[in-house]
């Protein structure tokens, strides 16, 4: 059990490891979200808002179809090794789609795009749900899930604040990079947590 913070939060140490992930990996990505639109109406053949708004409704069809059928199937499966493993593939996954979207030439390159960050999100989502509601500790879950949102909210609030002017200083190419850089690296921290998952 480890305590943290001003308020002396009780934080068990696999749950911790899963924030500070998540706290890398979404506050890289969330700084794309003020330059969707702008980036693709401009750079790719054919782009506008309606392209950018289909390329968001691909993203969460495929992750909202694809999810909760392998949620079912990680239920049915004794153990975490099989969760943990989809979570870090998934992330990997996550991780690569920064790099993809400087790629992005028409708007069905972005649709496809799209569909595989869906589905590498589908892959993360459960299984990190799951492994981390099972190491929540007793009598703190309204804590440690409160501590979890704060923390990536906040997180989400400084990254959309800041986004566009990173973008516009270091230019689109070094700017999707670090973001895809950043995104590695939290799925790399998961393996802390590796040797924690129970086989059974």
């Amino acid at each position: 059990m480890i305590r943290t913070g001003i308020f002396k939060l009780k934080i068990n140490p696999v749950i911790r490891v899963l924030v500070v992930s998540d706290l890398l990996g979404l506050s890289g990505l969330t700084l794309i979200l003020p330059l969707f639109a702008v980036f693709f109406s401009n750079r790719i053949q054919g782009g506008n808002v309606e392209v950018a708004g289909i390329a968001y409704t691909v993203y969460l069809l495929t992750k909202s179809f694809t999810q909760l059928p392998l949620a079912y199937i990680l239920d049915k499966t004794k153990g975490e090794i099989d969760d943990f493993n989809l979570m870090f593939l998934g992330s990997i996954i996550i991780s690569f789609i920064p790099i993809f979207y400087l790629f992005i030439k028409t708007p069905l390159h972005l649709y496809l795009v799209q569909f595989i960050f869906g589905f590498g999100q589908a892959l993360t989502f459960p299984s990190y749900v799951a492994i981390f509601t099972r190491h929540i500790d007793r009598d703190e879950e309204g804590t440690e899930w409160g501590f979890y949102y704060t923390v990536i909210d906040l997180a989400g609030a400084a990254a959309m604040a800041v986004g566009g002017a990173i973008a516009y200083n270091m230019g689109y190419k070094p700017f999707f990079i670090t973001i895809s850089l950043l995104s590695l690296a939290s799925s790399f921290w998961l393996l802390a947590i590796k040797k924690q998952m129970k086989a059974k």
